[in-house]
């Protein structure tokens, strides 16, 4: 089984390529959308919140589970889309993969042998009980 998206043969064998597929599916959705705002006018400062907010969140928060996977030419699309971004005006600056891999990266240690300062919500875990 296979599914024809444009030129792209897509298979139950490429789940990352689905999966950024997707999310730039849904980034793309959530660009209109903001667009819409802009056009209401929303000042570009608010959109720029509101861009990190919705979109850059969910692409830092996919991007730790496929990072090491992701192929170039899906980091070339998620490129393209943050420019595409920039220019129509609806973010202060450009994003690209790399940075935001290097960015948003968190240690995968096992929970028992990290320590709390170590975590990012170390803070709300419970005291370890002896």
């Amino acid at each position: 089984m296979s599914i024809h998206v444009g030129n792209t043969k897509l298979t139950p064998r490429d789940p990352f390529r689905i999966t950024c597929f997707r999310l730039i599916t849904e980034c793309n959705q959530r660009l209109f959308l903001l667009s819409q705002l802009r056009h209401q006018g929303l000042p570009v400062e608010a959109l720029d919140v509101i861009f990190q907010a919705l979109i850059l969140s969910k692409v830092a928060y996919a991007l730790q589970a496929f990072a090491g996977h992701i192929s170039v030419a899906d980091r070339n699309k998620l490129d393209k889309f943050f420019r595409k971004s920039h220019r129509r005006g609806l973010v202060n600056q450009v994003f690209n993969v790399v940075s935001l891999i290097n960015r948003f990266d968190l240690i995968t240690l096992p929970l028992n042998s990290t320590p709390r300062s170590l975590l990012a919500l170390g803070y709300l875990l419970p005291e370890k009980r002896h």
